[in-house]
């Protein structure tokens, strides 16, 4: 494991009577520098709003301030839990191309869960597919950057994960669980060992509960 790790979770985590920027170096040793605070916002094109209060901020800008509080840590690996998942569509593309950004800016590892199977394809250079707690299915993304949703390649690669994840069918030649008689990969490193760049894992989303429901009682007047 790296020695120096960060973590940047879905919700952005900030304590609400703490400024922006006091948020961002909170942890860190020593008194609170809001230099270092500054210079993180300004990766994340936040440096303007550094003495705002968090209650102010919209949720893109919040999970901005989430991303430079992990950075000031200068990590050598970043584990980010879902991060856009509470975002719009919209935000949430800008953030991620953010984070590819920083990505190729500082160059750490970074291991991000995530169940959107579109969102690994473009920023992850390995997808790890989990189920039941293990890793059934790792797969190398080479495509050039940036990437594109159109592009054969990523057709094919999306269709395999998908196949793996219980929807639709792999495409030939990819086996999934089925073919594979439902067990995981046993050649596989842990999910952090070994990440050169970036990995994704995908779960699976629950099954939805299909139990009717109980009948309603008739209230008397």
């Amino acid at each position: 494991m790296a020695s120096r790790r960060a973590v940047a979770f879905q919700a952005p985590r900030l304590l609400p009577w703490k400024r922006v920027w006091r948020n961002v170096v909170l942890g860190l040793p020593g008194r609170p520098d809001k230099a270092r605070a500054v210079a993180a916002l300004e990766e994340v094109g936040l440096a303007h709003r550094a003495d705002a209060w968090p209650r102010t901020l919209s949720g893109g800008e919040a999970q901005r301030a989430s991303l430079a509080r992990a950075l000031v840590r200068d990590p050598e690996l970043m584990l980010l839990d879902e991060p856009f998942g509470a975002l719009d569509a919209l935000t949430r593309i800008r953030v991620q191309g953010l984070v590819e950004q920083l990505w190729q800016r500082h160059n750490p590892a970074i291991l991000l869960v995530t169940h959107d199977v579109e969102e690994a394809l473009l920023l992850a250079d390995r997808v790890l597919v989990m189920k039941d707690g293990v890793i059934a299915h790792s797969a190398d993304i080479t495509l050039v950057r940036p990437r594109n949703v159109s592009d054969p390649q990523f057709v094919a690669l999306r269709a395999e994960l998908l196949g793996w994840l219980g929807v639709g069918h792999a495409p030939s030649g990819a086996a999934g669980p089925e073919a594979a008689g439902g067990q995981p990969a046993q050649d596989v490193d842990h999910p952090v060992r070994g990440v050169e760049r970036t990995a994704q894992t995908i779960e699976p989303d629950p099954a939805p509960d299909t139990r009717e429901p109980p009948p309603r009682r008739k209230i008397l007047p």
